[in-house]
């Protein structure tokens, strides 16, 4: 068992975890940090990460925050866009916090039910905004391989 779950899973130690949020307010930003970091009951390390910190990158582009959830201990990235309009202006950075905080809980539940995970290592690539206007549209998804 890799020494970073076994602690997590006894809970011997706080979790580390680095919180990188670009393209949003510095103060909404701040907030989300400080309050992902309570809720995760995790220790806040730099964007730096070495193979025991779950790396979380929260992307504002208008309206919406892109998440993304790269943990090596489990080998997996996880993704899911929040639209911060659904809460109050004085409630988004809550909101962004919580957001990232259950997606990385989801990530973490796996060392429940798979204490030695073997998944290759996760890697940081950059998962993209797709427009609603194509997710609606009956071309978005085609193959694009010649075959019409």
């Amino acid at each position: 068992m890799h020494t970073a779950s076994a602690q997590r899973a006894s809970g011997l130690e706080r979790p580390r975890v680095s919180i990188d949020i670009v393209g949003c307010d510095a103060a909404l930003a701040r907030e989300a940090q400080r309050i992902a970091g309570i809720e995760l009951r995790a220790t806040l390390v730099d964007p730096a990460p070495d193979d025991t910190v779950t790396e979380v990158k929260a992307t504002c582009r208008g309206a919406l925050a892109a998440l993304e959830v790269i943990d090596p201990t489990t080998g997996k990235s996880l993704g899911r866009t929040v639209a911060l309009t659904e809460a109050a202006p004085n409630g988004r950075g809550r909101l962004l916090a919580l957001a990232v905080a259950e997606l990385v809980v989801a990530s973490w539940s796996e060392l429940q039910s798979n204490p030695e995970p073997r998944a290759p290592p996760a890697t940081t690539a950059t998962l993209p905004l797709i427009p609603r206007s194509m997710l609606r549209s009956p071309t978005a998804f085609r193959r694009f391989d010649g075959d019409a």
